[in-house]
């Protein structure tokens, strides 16, 4: 299967791209790096694919870790059938782990590639070593905010979740002018756009445009919402399981915020973290927009590399 490229991404010479057969769900992984080398599972959010990490995976392959970029269900090459229930999808990443030689891992995710790992964290603690969280808080703190307790400046922020509980409309948006809309949609989420030309995000653009990937890409937001709607009829809060609410995460965890994100804001939804997560290291990115991990990579990369227990980058 084809790599993209582009001038101003450095890829390991080594990368591969292949499918992986996980039971009831095929995942398709870009992986490089040291086949001996700690593993790094790196989770993309909405509406990217392993593309999301083109300027971080030779960082952590030259730090000597043997990296797996997923593409979520639903998203790129990976199958395209639901259900995309945050259970689900940490399950799918939990059979993708312990196809690895050391059946754990250190895990990356954003977005909602971080809202599944902090899932993972919860319900498969064991198969994960060490945690690193861009942009994104625990999901119930989020449907918390926007249902149980209504926060107005989150919902202001978060409009577009609503917006995409509609059928049929917010596929078109993001396929208008032949995939357009995607591009749009992440480079809203950027301050600085050097990493956000219009070429260097094709590879998004031509993964929208495969027929029924609008409609799978939204599927998280759609099957998510209907279950935390089901848990506010029957007069619970949404998201986790009261249990599971009351599960710490003693994963060493660390939590990389861009400030300037326009749509998840920090001081809403991460308050009282530590209760949750008491091995919890917070850096928050000034003037950094949602996508810091592409926007800043010169900052994050570092930040991931220490939060793995590895020193700086070499090259």
């Amino acid at each position: 299967m084809s790599i993209p490229s582009h001038p101003n991404v450095t890829l390991p010479a080594d990368l591969v791209v292949a499918d992986h057969a996980l039971g009831p769900v095929r995942l398709h992984v870009a992986s490089a790096g040291p086949i001996d080398g700690p593993p790094v599972v790196l989770v993309h959010g909405f509406p990217e694919t392993w593309w999301s990490w083109r300027h971080n995976i030779y960082a952590l392959t030259e730090a000597g870790f043997r990296v797996h970029a997923v593409d979520l269900r639903g998203y790129g090459l990976s199958k395209r059938e639901g259900p995309y229930d945050i259970d689900t999808l940490a399950a799918d990443l939990d059979a993708f782990i312990r196809t690895l030689p050391t059946q754990r891992a250190h895990v990356i995710g954003h977005d909602w590639g971080g809202a599944v790992a902090w899932h993972l964290a919860r319900r498969h603690r064991d198969r994960i070593d060490r945690l690193v969280i861009i942009n994104v808080p625990p999901a119930e703190r989020l449907l918390n905010a926007l249902f149980a307790r209504p926060r107005a400046a989150q919902i202001k922020k978060s409009w577009y979740i609503f917006f995409f509980q509609l059928p049929l409309i917010p596929e078109r948006l993001l396929l208008s002018k032949n995939g357009g809309g995607v591009i749009r949609a992440i480079k809203s989420g950027a301050l600085d756009r050097t990493h956000f030309s219009t070429a260097e995000l094709e590879p998004f653009r031509e993964a929208i445009l495969r027929p029924g990937a609008a409609t799978s890409m939204l599927g998280p937001y759609r099957d998510n919402g209907r279950l935390a709607l089901a848990d506010l009829f029957r007069g619970r809060r949404p998201g986790t399981s009261s249990a599971e609410r009351a599960t710490l995460i003693t994963t060493p965890t660390t939590l990389l915020w861009g400030d300037a994100d326009p749509a998840l804001d920090f001081d809403i939804l991460c308050e009282g973290l530590e209760t949750l997560v008491p091995d919890l290291t917070v850096h928050r990115l000034r003037g950094v927009g949602h996508f810091a991990h592409a926007e800043r990579p010169d900052v994050v990369n570092p930040l991931m590399l220490q939060a793995l227990g590895a020193g700086p980058a070499r090259g």
